[in-house]
This record gives structure tokens, C-alpha cells and sequence, in this order.
């Protein structure tokens, strides 16, 4: 669940919306939701929560049909097939993954289509360098960023992350969340973001641009 201060108003991007609930308080705290989710038992859900356009889509760098790997416990489902077979093995879960396939689009068409974002929230279970970069040259306002980080079993979950920051770079200041609370005592640049990962298991990170950081300040 979010926990960066959404303002009512916003129009946000929920990708990787699963069953609705980042949704559903999304639109509680009064934003307009474009949703993004592959899985289709979960659309009619998003849409109950608020959504006001749910998109039966991944978001990935190659727009294509793809094979999506849906997990017994589908918050680990996703394009990324060696991640979560990785993460299942690992964690010793020995579920059964049901393969179907899902069309994507790339984040950059997105914000074309809908006219940009005031916040996306990106949870794609191990895809986010994928997502990040959709976006070629374009940088969004505000964004969150499912990360695993250094307390994991597997190093592979925390290069994912490593790999998504490194893209976003000195574009952006970062914040870690993890279990609903902030981590760290502020807001830190991309040179202290990357130690951060090593300290946490994993959470959310929150990203915003600098320009936007420095407009919000007091």
C-alpha cells in the first residue's frame, strides 16, 4: 500500500494493479486511476475499487504478445519468468505457474495516450528495468518502485532493483519504505540510494524529480 502522500486530484498509473487495493486507496484519498493488469480475474476487482480505465496489459520495453507466468500466489506473478521461478525455488513455495499469454505496451505510449501522470506505481515482480526503460527519454514526476534489497535470499531480486535505479539516476530523489514506514531521515540522491538497498529487505522506493523535489520544498 502507498504510503507517499497522494493528493486529491491527481490522475495516477497503477501498473502491476493485482487485485485493486493500491487502487482503491487511491481513489479514496480522491485521485482519477489508469490501471495496467494482465491477469483478467483481477480486472472487474480494479474496476469495483475505482479504477476509471483498466488496461489489460503488461508494461514492458518491446511492445509484442508475451508470455506471462501466473503463480499459485499471484502477487508473484509476472513477465519475468526466471525471477520468479527463481524467487518460488528459493522460498521453497514449489508452486505450479499457469503460462498465458498478455500483450504490452511501453510507460512512454502510456504517457502519451493518457497525457501524462502526477504518480506511478509500479510493482511488475522483478520487470521494473523493463518499465523504466519504456520510458526512453522521458521522466515522470513522481513514482514508486517495488525493490528487494540486500537482506534477500537471492542477489538476483536486488540487481533487479540496482538495475532500475541506475536508469532513473541523479534524475530523481529517493525515499525507502518498508512495511508501511519510511526508512532513512530524509530523502537522499541516487549516490546514497544504492546503499539503502543494502540495508533493507525489500519495500517500496519512492522517486521524485528533481525539479518537482525542489518546487515541493518549503
Amino acid at each position: 500500500m502507498s504510503i507517499y502522500p497522494l493528493k486529491s486530484g491527481w490522475k495516477v498509473l497503477d501498473i502491476g494493479s493485482n487485485r485493486g487495493e493500491w487502487t482503491r486507496e487511491a481513489v479514496r484519498l480522491g485521485c482519477t486511476v489508469v490501471a495496467c493488469e494482465p491477469i483478467a480475474k483481477y480486472r472487474q476487482s480494479i474496476l469495483d475499487a475505482g479504477a476509471e480505465v483498466v488496461l489489460p496489459v503488461a508494461v514492458s520495453d518491446i511492445e509484442d504478445s508475451v508470455t506471462f507466468h501466473i503463480g499459485q500466489d499471484d502477487r508473484f506473478s509476472s513477465i519475468h519468468g526466471e525471477w520468479v521461478r527463481e524467487a518460488d525455488s528459493a522460498f521453497g513455495w514449489n508452486h505450479q505457474f499457469e503460462l498465458v499469454q498478455a500483450d504490452t505496451i511501453r510507460l512512454d505510449r502510456l504517457l502519451w495516450l493518457f497525457g501524462g501522470f502526477d504518480f506511478i506505481k509500479i510493482d511488475t515482480e522483478g520487470h521494473e528495468p523493463a518499465v523504466i526503460r519504456s520510458l526512453g527519454e522521458l521522466r515522470p514526476k513522481r513514482m514508486s518502485l517495488e525493490f528487494h534489497g540486500g537482506g534477500n535470499i537471492l542477489q538476483s531480486l536486488r540487481q533487479s532493483s540496482v538495475e532500475a535505479l541506475t536508469l532513473l539516476g541523479t534524475d530523481y530523489r529517493y525515499r525507502f519504505a518498508s512495511e508501511s514506514r519510511y526508512w532513512g531521515s530524509d530523502w537522499v540522491r541516487f549516490d546514497h540510494a544504492i546503499g539503502w538497498l543494502d540495508l533493507l529487505p525489500w519495500g517500496d522506493v519512492y522517486c521524485i524529480r528533481e525539479d518537482i523535489f525542489a518546487s515541493e520544498q518549503p
